[in-house]
């Protein structure tokens, strides 16, 4: 009797271990901070997953208690996941079907902790080749006249994946909308960021950065106070700009922070804590304010004299606008922040150019082309035959574009920062694709303001600011994009003169 108990308990120890091996790729992952930071985004994506993994280990556990036999199918089912995992893994599987070459493995941690993985697997498998993300299998295609031949010759079977707030503006945001919406507001939308409303504004936005930094050197100047934190003061300086260019707020009014604390409600990293109805009452909120208080020298106001204010779907996007725009403006200005300070001989050539302004929009480029701008998704809506190879239908394709940017071939020393590669001709459209292209809805409209602001932050910190980095960290993955630590902080001191 003893025999077959102890018989019996190694069995279903070794079949909990089949079942935990099963499990464990997943379950590490789940201690991935980087992924978990991104299925905050997805609250319910995030729970379902949870649930999944605890449901099986709870089932497990009871089976082994109560019903060894279920125990024994558990076990059985996960050795043929784990049979089918390791042969979809194989870089061959599918080369017979005609899938480009590379690794389905499931639930990699690499994407998440790894900012070179894709180019490593492009290293490895060539320009076009498949991953998967999370579960999903993925085509990742590194090489910008690659991607606009894909563009051109199959856009009809591609579609960009819906963001969860895209279902907030009634016919979705601009990036997302069908052919015919799409057709009708992007010229609209382009239209609304008008460039002479920037440009009548870069003095108001060059007093707002340096009345911001100068705040935080004071900070600094405290006696308890080591440095401030790039993040949360370069997303304080860029959202108020921004209200000021959509709104024609007051940067430093109440006004301004009433509509900040709503954002911060849109806020996609907030989404597992705050509720759906509460995001759609705030957006609802800001339309209303933009309709009845937009000024005329704003890009809203500009935009709703001309086309009527009734439509949700034109108000929204542009309301939206605001919280993608300050999400990808604050990752590029604190990028900036990060890599100036890592040359500080590059901010000393910067003091004593005859046109700092020009050095400083070749500073947001490098940085554009070095760390922010990362990648074009798109899903397939149906096979797709291109370069010799096969893309099912559903698949991810991932359009590399720092990876791109990083080819020796163009860029000559790719991994170092040299804003001045951009001293004579202008790049060209096939080596440098950080605003997307206009052959396809790939386009930023955004582009103008990204330079100006950008560019006014460089001249106001590097005029007028010394600084040093009292904290840091190894760059990170925010849940959306990569950006430097967190924990970045600088002590920031005003230039004498």
């Amino acid at each position: 009797m003893a025999r077959e108990y102890h018989r019996q308990a190694v069995e279903q120890a070794v079949e909990l271990a089949v079942i935990l091996l099963a499990l464990l790729p997943f379950m590490r992952l789940m201690t991935c901070r980087p992924f978990m930071r991104r299925l905050a985004t997805a609250p319910g994506p995030a729970f379902g997953s949870a649930t999944a993994l605890v449901g099986v280990v709870g089932i497990s556990s009871w089976a082994a208690v109560s019903e060894p036999w279920l125990l024994r199918g558990l076990a059985a089912a996960s050795l043929v996941a784990m049979s089918i995992g390791w042969w979809r893994a194989r870089p061959d599987f599918g080369a017979s079907r005609g899938l480009p070459p590379g690794s389905l493995a499931l639930a990699s941690v690499g994407p998440w902790v790894d900012p070179d993985f894709y180019g490593k697997q492009a290293a490895r498998h060539g320009a076009i080749f498949k991953t998967s993300t999370l579960v999903k299998p993925t085509v990742g295609i590194v090489g910008w006249p690659l991607a606009l031949d894909l563009f051109r010759t199959h856009d009809a079977s591609l579609t960009a994946p819906a963001a969860r707030f895209s279902k907030n503006i009634p016919g979705e945001f601009v990036r997302y909308m069908s052919d015919p919406n799409h057709a009708t507001y992007s010229p609209l939308l382009r239209g609304a960021l008008s460039s002479s409303i920037t440009r009548g504004a870069e003095a108001r936005i060059g007093e707002l950065i340096r009345s911001e930094l100068q705040s935080a050197a004071n900070e600094s100047a405290g006696r308890d106070v080591r440095g401030v934190q790039v993040n949360a003061l370069v997303s304080r300086i860029v959202q108020r700009v921004l209200l000021h260019l959509f709104y024609g707020v007051d940067p430093g009014g109440t006004v301004a922070e009433r509509l900040s604390g709503l954002y911060r409600t849109l806020d996609p990293s907030r989404a597992w804590r705050v509720r759906r109805q509460r995001v759609r009452h705030s957006v609802d909120e800001l339309a209303r304010f933009a309709r009845s208080n937009a000024t005329e020298d704003s890009f809203i106001g500009s935009a709703l004299r001309t086309h009527p204010t009734d439509d949700d779907t034109l108000v929204k996007n542009l309301v939206y606008m605001v919280q993608t725009s300050h999400s990808d403006l604050t990752g590029l200005v604190t990028w900036v922040v990060w890599q100036l300070s890592r040359r500080p001989d590059l901010t000393a050539r910067l003091r004593t150019t005859d046109d700092l302004d020009s050095a400083a929009r070749r500073v947001v480029m490098e940085t554009l082309r070095l760390e922010q701008s990362e990648y074009i998704s798109r899903r397939t809506t149906r096979e797709i035959r291109w370069q010799g190879f096969v893309i099912p239908r559903g698949w991810r394709v991932r359009v590399c574009v720092r990876e791109n940017h990083r080819d020796p071939r163009h860029f000559p020393d790719p991994e170092r920062f040299d804003p001045d590669r951009f001293l004579d001709a202008p790049p060209m459209r096939e080596t440098y694709s950080v605003f997307g292209t206009s052959a396809t809805r790939t386009s930023c409209l955004g582009a103008g303001i990204t330079l100006t602001l950008g560019g006014i932050f460089v001249r106001e910190l590097v005029a007028g600011f010394d600084w040093t980095v009292v904290r840091d960290g190894s760059p990170e993955f925010s849940g959306v994009h990569w950006r430097p630590n967190a924990r970045l902080q600088v002590a920031l001191r005003g230039r004498a003169g």
